[in-house]
């Protein structure tokens, strides 16, 4: 790959302004899980902090979100309730790092216990004399931040998992139709274990049964992986 961009330099410096480059570019999202549920929304506040509207320059939502923490540890930190102490101890303290695995993994299912997780291996949390304290206190800061910055987007999530909620407990699944006529199939089914004997000992192996219920929380959580195919909602 250097060897080609080095290649189309010397071409460029040759040939001057008219020099067309063919060489592949690759492109990454704006933390994609929340982008894709801006764009859904329509929402100008989320698209704008994922990049999806024009801008000056290039939107950082991980920073937004550690504002909208830090601005909260500040007013925590100043009042008397049962957070100042851990507030006081990550004030002014907050940037982007410390938020963005929280804000990437959210739109995923990822729960305050996994946040909190995560968080104690930052270097912020080990600084404070307190830590899980700290964590636990921070983990539920961002998780309350995050919607504040991808204002449609939180709803849009509990929507789709309340319709997934719905339909597993009249054992169905989703189902929805890309715009290319991909038609998309959601549905976790409780396995069937089946154990298996063998010359020196019993196996437990687990059988996929389309005859099994579904299970709820499983297609609640796994339809944050799916949703991200273009779809129109399902009926």
């Amino acid at each position: 790959m250097f060897l080609a961009a080095c290649q189309e330099w010397k071409r460029y410096k040759e040939e001057g302004a008219d020099f067309r480059s063919h060489l592949p570019v690759s492109m990454d999202g704006t933390c994609n899980g929340y982008q894709h549920l801006s764009a859904l929304g329509r929402d100008p506040i989320g698209g704008r902090a994922t990049n999806l509207v024009p801008a000056g320059k290039p939107q950082d939502v991980y920073q937004d979100v550690g504002d909208e923490a830090g601005a909260r540890i500040a007013r925590d930190a100043e009042s008397d309730g049962p957070d100042r102490d851990a507030a006081r101890q990550l004030l002014g303290k907050i940037d982007r790092g410390d938020a963005k695995h929280a804000t990437m993994t959210t739109p995923y299912g990822v729960t305050r216990g996994t946040i909190y997780k995560a968080l104690l291996e930052r270097p912020v949390i080990k600084s404070c004399k307190d830590p899980k304290k700290c964590a636990r206190y921070l983990a539920k800061v961002l998780e309350e931040s995050i919607p504040r910055v991808a204002v449609e987007a939180g709803g849009i999530m509990k929507w789709l998992r309340q319709v997934a909620r719905i339909l597993a407990r009249a054992n169905r699944g989703m189902a929805w139709t890309t715009p290319a006529g991909f038609c998309v199939v959601h549905e976790t089914r409780q396995p069937k274990p089946i154990r298996v004997a063998t010359a020196d000992r019993t196996l437990l192996i687990y059988e996929e049964d389309e005859t099994r219920k579904i299970d709820p929380r499983k297609l609640a959580d796994g339809l944050s992986l799916t949703w991200c195919i273009p779809w129109t909602p399902p009926t």
